[in-house]
């Protein structure tokens, strides 16, 4: 993973790129597309600390479950979104990845 900078003051998030030397032009876009899953994980946290001991008892196997999925389906949209980057630097092809159509040169009308 490229060098990210974080800081966290109260509420507020800097996520500084300087250091990445990626071309951030998208960088808005993209924050917009993340900006749910991370404002739904950080309710999710939220209601979590707020349950009282007999709630979190009752609840806490089912909470540690759906985020052992949150975490399994974060880990696998950032092995595809490596694999986007991949495709279009030219190092993958994505006909080797279940669209054979995709093997030629020529566009496919789909």
């Amino acid at each position: 993973m490229k060098k990210v900078d974080l800081e966290v003051t109260g509420s507020r998030l800097v996520i500084d790129f300087a250091h990445t030397d990626l071309n951030t032009e998208t960088l808005l876009e993209r924050a917009e597309e993340v900006l749910p899953l991370l404002i739904a994980l950080i309710s999710a946290d939220d209601t979590l600390c707020r349950l009282t001991d007999e709630e979190l008892a009752e609840r806490d196997r089912a909470w540690q479950a759906m985020d052992l999925m949150c975490q399994a389906a974060t880990q696998s949209a950032t092995r595809r979104a490596e694999l986007l980057e991949a495709i279009a630097s030219g190092r993958e092809s994505i006909a080797a990845h279940g669209f054979p159509e995709f093997s030629g040169e020529k566009s496919v009308d789909v």
